[in-house]
């Protein structure tokens, strides 16, 4: 729902000044007063005299026509960087006899060839509403943007303006984008000796549906009698592997002799955003740690609620790290077995060889590409698991 705010305060009223049709209207009043006084022409008096009259009463109008309007402004409480969202304005006219004419609004948050709208009236004790349709190409928190009001009613003699500051207090998140490198990454490889992983449904449980058989599917996963109907192999489809955690650890080391680049850091905040919302199609807890949050792990319980998450990133600054230490020790800290993801905006070549080897499968990702560290093959677990396995011995024929 749009988030409604009403302006703080008006803004300074300037005018009403002259235009050149006034200036033109005024010459020609003065030029036929003069010309009827030297010729002692009644008529071309008294037309000058009314003029001149009009003019004034043209000034008066002009200055009380936008006296009593007030702006306010409807936007979204958060968008994305780049995606258009509609903006509403309302333009109200406090003024409980006097209609405004021909208002000329001037919005500062809309594009360039809708920055001037234009209303031919707001009745009195109404308002005016107008939708357009913007977007905003910085992550950040927008508080407030100047939207300028101006007239020059009646008859374009004189024109008044007024600039107000509309609140606007509107998040700007960064753009997801999902790391290339996971996207090319398949299911299979991605389960390949992951840690911390429990099925979500067995195959007896429920299931997601059905589709043909596909080289590298389990024997187990066909369905025999749906098979038969068909005439073809048909395997259960059942539900993705679910996480019990995932946890994204996000940093800003550069190795020395690598080019820190302003634009990196921005793309990277467009990658975290992305690489949260692939964990949240796991449907697991996540936990966030960044370098930005001074090392400050952030926990995201329901991984369907990501905008306190995408918050943090929409005000991120870039912190550079000079030693690794930092970092190491951060990952050292981390408890348990569950994957975890590592996001820099520095080149893999600079870091990778300083993460440690921990008891989990690390997955290290940059602006353009992935590394997986596998941990160490724990000999006695194995064992263990061997010990605890049941034999079977089956007849050969």
């Amino acid at each position: 729902m749009p988030e409604k705010r009403r302006s703080q305060k008006k803004g300074r009223m300037q005018g009403p000044t002259f235009t050149r049709r006034g200036w033109g209207f005024l010459a020609a009043s003065c030029a036929g007063l003069l010309l009827g006084i030297v010729l002692k022409e009644a008529p071309v008096v008294q037309l000058a005299l009314f003029c001149l009259f009009a003019l004034a009463a043209a000034w008066v109008i002009s200055c009380f026509n936008l006296q009593r309007l007030r702006i306010t402004r409807n936007t979204p409480k958060s968008v994305y960087t780049g995606h258009d969202f509609t903006v509403e304005l309302q333009i109200h006219n406090d003024a409980r006899l006097l209609p405004a004419f021909a208002i000329e609004v001037h919005d500062q948050m809309l594009h360039f060839a809708d920055k001037d709208l234009l209303l031919s009236s707001v009745p009195p004790g109404n308002f005016c509403k107008i939708e357009a349709r913007t977007r905003i190409i910085r992550r950040g928190y927008v508080i407030s943007e100047p939207c300028s009001i101006k007239s020059s009613f009646p008859f374009g003699l004189f024109v008044a303006s007024r600039q107000d500051i509309a609140s606007v207090r509107t998040r700007v998140y960064p753009d997801p984008e999902t790391p290339r490198a996971l996207k090319m990454m398949s299911e299979v490889e991605f389960m390949d000796g992951e840690m911390g992983y429990r099925p979500a449904r067995d195959w007896t449980g429920e299931l997601r549906g059905m589709r043909d058989f596909q080289p590298g599917d389990a024997l187990k996963a066909i369905h025999w009698p749906a098979s038969a109907r068909s005439r073809h192999l048909v395997v259960r489809e059942c539900d993705l592997p679910v996480a019990e955690k995932i946890s994204i650890v996000f940093h800003s080391y550069f190795a020395p002799g690598q080019l820190v680049q302003a634009e990196a850091f921005e793309h990277s905040m467009k990658l975290l955003a992305g690489l949260l919302y692939y964990c949240q199609r796991r449907n697991a807890p996540l936990d966030l740690t960044t370098s930005f949050l001074d090392w400050k792990t952030f926990e995201i319980p329901d991984p369907q609620r990501l905008d306190p998450a995408l918050a943090l990133l929409a005000g991120a600054k870039q912190r550079l790290e000079e030693s690794p230490d930092t970092l190491v020790r951060r990952l050292k800290a981390l408890r348990g077995h569950h994957p975890l993801y590592i996001l820099g905006d520095a080149g893999l070549d600079g870091w990778f060889q300083e993460i440690p080897a921990l008891s989990r499968r690390v997955i290290c990702l940059d602006n353009a590409g992935l590394r997986i560290r596998r941990p160490p093959l724990d000999f006695k677990r194995v064992r263990r698991i061997r010990a605890a396995a049941p034999i079977t011995y089956g007849m050969q024929k």
